[in-house]
C-alpha cells in the first residue's frame, strides 16, 4: 500500500481482532474505503477507527461480531456508508452511531437484533438508508427512528413484528420506501402510519393481517404502491383506502377476501392497477368498483366468481384489462360492461387450468362486440365452451344475420273491441325469409 492509497482491502484475511493502533499509520491518512469483510472478528472495541479522519466507506460484512462498542465508529465523521451484514449482533446501544454525522446508508440485515434500545440511531440525522431485515425484532416502539428525520428507505421484512407503537414511524416525514413484509403483524392500527406523509412504497407483503383499522392509511397522500399481498384479510370495508388519493396500484391477491363493500375503492382515483387475485370472492355487486375512475387494470383470476351484476364496472370508465379466468363463471349480462369508454382486453379462460365453463351461446352479445372491435382477448385467454365447442366455432348468426332457426315462445294479450284474447304466438326468424308470426 502506498502512502496516497484510498482503500484497503483487508477482506478474507483471517483476522480475529482488529489491533487498536493499526490505523494509526501515516500510510491510512488518506483512506477512503476499509473493506474487512469475510474475517473472523467477532468485537469492534472502541476508536479503533478513530485515525480515519478521511473514511467513508467501512465493510465488515460476513464476520462473526457479536459486540459493537461504545465508540467503535469514534473520529468517522466523514463516513458515508458502514457495512454490517451477515453477523451476530443482538443489541444496538443508545449513542452507538452518535458518531456518524455524515453517514447516509448504514446496513445491519442478516443479523440477531432483538433490542434497539432508545437513542441507537442518535447522530444519524443525515441517514438515507437503513436496513434492518432478516433480523428478530418483535416490536417498533415509539419514536424509534426519530433521530432519522433524512431517511428515505427503511427496511423491516423478515422479522418478528407483531406490534408497532402509534408513534413508531415518529420523524421520518422524508421516508419514500417502507418495508414490512414477512413480518407476524396481526392488524393495522389507526394513524400507525400518520407520520409517512412522503412515503411512496409501503410493502405489507407476507404478514397475519386479518384486519385494517378505518384510519390505518391516514395521511399516506403520497403513496403510489401499496402491497398487502399474502396476508389474512377477508373483507374489505367502505372507504378503508380513502385517504390513499395518489396510489396508482394496490396489490391484494393471496388474501382470503370473500366480501367487498360497496365504497371499499372510494378515494382511489389515481389507482391504475387493481389486483384482487386468488381470493374467496364469489359475486361481484353493481358499483363494487365506484370510484375507480383512472383504472386500467383489474386482476380476478383464481377466485370462485359465479355471478357480476350489471353495473358492476359502472366505475371504471378507463378499464383495458380484465383477467376473469380460473373463476366459476358461465355467463355474464349483456350490460356488464357499459360505461367502459374504450376497447377492453379480456382474460375469460385459461389452457392450463380449470376454469370457468362458458355458456358460449349466451355470450354471443359479447362476440358482437368482438365483431365491433371494442372487446379483444388476451393469447389464448378466450373463453372455453363448456360442451367442448371452441370460441371461434360458436355459431351465434341467430343474433345477428342467422342462418339458422330460432324459436320464442311468447304469451300475446290483445284487445279486441271489448273482450280480451290471450294467444300462444310462436316467433320463427329466418334470416332468408321475412320474419312473420306464427298463431
Amino acid at each position: 500500500m502506498t502512502q496516497d492509497s484510498t482503500s484497503a482491502d483487508l477482506s478474507q484475511k483471517n483476522i480475529t481482532r482488529i489491533p487498536w493502533r493499526l490505523f494509526s499509520h501515516e500510510v491510512f491518512a488518506y483512506l477512503q474505503v476499509v473493506l474487512l469483510s469475510q474475517n473472523k472478528l467477532s468485537v469492534i472495541q472502541a476508536n479503533v477507527f478513530s485515525f480515519l479522519a478521511n473514511c467513508t466507506e467501512i465493510n465488515l460484512t460476513k464476520n462473526r461480531i457479536d459486540t459493537l462498542e461504545l465508540g467503535a465508529f469514534s473520529g468517522l465523521s466523514k463516513l458515508e456508508k458502514l457495512l454490517l451484514s451477515n453477523n451476530r449482533i443482538a443489541v444496538l446501544q443508545k449513542d452507538l452511531f452518535q458518531a456518524l454525522v455524515a453517514c447516509l446508508e448504514l446496513h445491519l440485515d442478516i443479523n440477531q437484533i432483538s433490542n434497539i434500545e432508545p437513542g441507537a440511531f442518535n447522530g444519524l440525522q443525515n441517514l438515507m438508508e437503513l436496513s434492518l431485515h432478516s433480523n428478530r425484532l418483535r416490536t417498533i416502539p415509539a419514536n424509534l427512528f426519530s433521530p432519522l428525520t433524512a431517511l428515505q428507505k427503511l427496511t423491516l421484512n423478515t422479522n418478528k413484528i407483531s406490534a408497532m407503537a402509534t408513534d413508531a414511524f415518529a420523524g421520518l416525514t422524508d421516508l419514500l420506501h417502507l418495508n414490512l413484509y414477512a413480518n407476524n403483524i396481526p392488524v393495522l392500527q389507526s394513524l400507525v402510519f400518520s407520520h409517512l406523509t412522503a412515503c411512496e412504497d409501503l410493502n405489507l407483503y407476507g404478514n397475519d393481517i386479518k384486519s385494517i383499522e378505518s384510519k390505518a392509511f391516514t395521511q399516506l397522500r403520497s403513496v403510489r404502491t401499496l402491497s398487502l399481498l399474502g396476508n389474512e384479510l377477508s373483507f374489505l370495508q367502505s372507504g378503508v383506502f380513502s385517504s390513499l388519493t395518489s396510489c396508482t396500484k394496490l396489490i391484494l391477491n393471496y388474501n382470503r377476501i370473500s366480501m367487498i363493500s360497496i365504497g371499499s375503492f372510494n378515494g382511489l382515483t389515481d389507482l391504475q392497477v387493481l389486483h384482487l387475485s386468488y381470493n374467496s370472492i364469489v359475486l361481484l355487486k353493481t358499483n363494487v368498483f365506484s370510484g375507480l375512475s383512472s383504472c386500467i387494470l383489474i386482476a380476478l383470476r383464481g377466485n370462485k366468481i359465479r355471478t357480476i351484476e350489471p353495473g358492476a364496472f359502472r366505475g371504471v370508465p378507463s378499464l383495458q384489462n380484465l383477467e376473469l379466468y380460473w373463476n366459476q363463471l358461465t355467463t355474464l349480462d349483456p350490460t356488464v360492461f357499459d360505461g367502459i369508454r374504450g376497447p377492453l382486453q379480456l382474460e375469460f379462460s385459461s389452457p392450463r387450468h380449470a376454469s370457468n365453463k362458458w355458456q358460449c351461446v349466451s355470450l354471443c352479445w359479447l362476440k358482437k362486440k368482438e365483431m365491433a372491435g371494442t372487446i379483444t382477448w388476451f393469447g389464448r385467454y378466450e373463453p372455453q365452451c363448456e360442451n367442448g365447442t371452441v370460441w371461434q366455432d360458436v355459431d351465434c348468426a341467430g343474433e345477428f344475420h342467422s342462418t339458422k332457426e330460432h324459436s320464442v315462445k311468447q304469451r300475446d294479450n290483445c284487445q279486441i273491441g271489448d273482450q280480451t284474447k290471450t294467444s300462444h304466438l310462436l316467433y320463427t326468424i329466418r334470416a332468408d325469409k321475412p320474419f312473420r308470426l306464427v298463431n
